[in-house]
């Protein structure tokens, strides 16, 4: 490992557009951290794409070149109902995790804030 934990595997600005992939082999998933990280990017308005091949990626940013022309005209958005859900569900996973385990990320990746445990009681 050799990256930050949670951070996709590749980031970057494509056409003004802060793009990220996670890639993934074809039967990996997202742990709870990632799934977290994706929602907060998606929420302050980059994307996140999970890929498992060079050609799903080049496709992607293929999709993204045409868009491009149509963002640079359109007001901000406000954060995909899915991101929202996303979120939801990553820190639904954090909540049921033993507090010990939630202080140690919460110490680690959020310097000592547990937003997870805010959103429940929102």
């Amino acid at each position: 490992m050799y990256g930050t934990a949670g951070l996709p595997d590749i980031v970057c600005c494509h056409g003004g557009l802060f793009v990220c992939f996670e890639v993934k082999a074809p039967a990996g998933r997202a742990t709870a951290l990632q799934e977290l990280t994706h929602a907060r990017i998606c929420k302050a308005g980059g994307r996140v794409y999970v890929v498992r091949s060079l050609r799903e990626a080049e496709s992607i940013l293929d999709d993204l070149r045409g868009w491009r022309a149509v963002r640079a005209s359109a007001p901000p958005r406000r954060p995909a109902e899915s991101a929202r859900r996303s979120l939801e569900a990553a820190y639904a996973r954090l909540r049921s995790l033993p507090a010990e385990e939630q202080r140690c990320i919460a110490e680690t990746y959020y310097k000592g804030e547990m937003p997870w445990a805010l959103e429940a009681g929102a």
